[in-house]
């Protein structure tokens, strides 16, 4: 199992949030989510410390659901690999689906929760991984805790 320590930058301006994701301890950084200046949803993902890209998303024009395509550069084939996320309408939770790689995954947050689960869905809903907010009183940098248990997807596709 992997962790992460999330840091959602105080300010962003006019983009898309940005994230610093560190290692379990919050001392060693190892990723940061940037964004740029866009209509649309348009970020990266940079492996820190040698700052590679290792992951970009870009939204899409839908007015009722997210969509975006994304790309993530899997090392163990030396390859980007393309992947899209896809928001499906619900009244209580949220929903998306996520496709990579042959690879079929459900993100779903059930509601009045702050725990977000992503499941593979083609072998019987295996959890993959999990994302939760840290629910702090009175502080204005929201903290999230990312676990994940699988190394068969690469765990850019979660971040992103």
């Amino acid at each position: 199992m992997r962790q992460y320590l999330i840091l959602a930058d105080f300010l962003s301006g006019f983009k898309a949030r940005e994230y610093s994701i560190y290692d379990q301890t919050g001392q060693h950084l190892q990723y940061r989510i940037e964004s740029r200046y866009h209509i649309l949803q348009t970020i990266e993902l940079i492996a820190y410390p040698r700052k590679n890209v290792t992951g970009k998303l870009q939204a899409h024009i839908n007015p009722f659901e997210y969509e975006a395509d994304f790309e993530v550069y899997d090392d163990r084939k030396q390859k980007w690999s393309k992947g899209s996320i896809k928001q499906h309408w619900q009244i209580f939770g949220s929903n998306f689906t996520i496709k990579w790689n042959d690879h079929l995954l459900l993100m779903e947050t059930k509601s009045l929760t702050s725990t977000t689960n992503i499941f593979d869905t083609e072998n019987k809903y295996n959890l993959l991984a999990r994302f939760q907010l840290r629910r702090k009183p009175f502080t204005w940098i929201s903290k999230h805790d990312m676990e994940i248990y699988s190394n068969a997807i690469p765990d850019a596709v979660y971040l992103l």
